[in-house]
């Protein structure tokens, strides 16, 4: 895949073969290809942003194999992991401790509170139930 652009359509399409004319294993294979996996759009977002708010275990995982940045802020400053907590899914507490395992920082501060504290707003127990028995090997 030659265009940058390109994968940011598949990532945020990869639900829908009908409009990337590729299959879903197609996509992850094209994915496992990314030469940087902490490249920026226009817009301000990663891919691991455009995966999160798809809610794409498998995208994420290889993303994060890749050496993609759990921390990386958007254009407003917020991590990935704000795009997929933003939009429920059943799929958001195993993609925070997902997260998490790969180095995500509960302790930035993001417009004057901790990322943890910001996390504790969204409903959903798990989540503080997940960070605060959170213990880093």
């Amino acid at each position: 895949m030659d265009n940058n652009m390109d994968m940011f359509f598949l990532i945020s399409h990869i639900y829908h073969p009908e409009i990337t004319l590729m299959s879903q294993e197609e996509v992850l294979e094209e994915v496992k290809k990314i030469d940087d996996p902490n490249r920026i759009n226009d817009q301000g977002y990663s891919y691991l942003h455009f995966a999160c708010s798809e809610h794409n275990m498998d995208i994420i995982r290889i993303l994060l194999e890749l050496g993609a940045d759990p921390n990386l802020p958007n254009f407003n400053g917020w991590p990935a992991i704000i795009s997929a907590i933003g939009c429920k899914s059943e799929k958001n507490p195993e993609i925070l401790k997902l997260m998490l395992s790969y180095g995500l920082d509960l302790n930035q501060v993001i417009k004057g509170k901790t990322l943890k504290a910001s996390i504790e707003q969204f409903p959903g127990v798990e989540y503080k139930e997940i960070m605060d028995s959170w213990v880093e090997l």
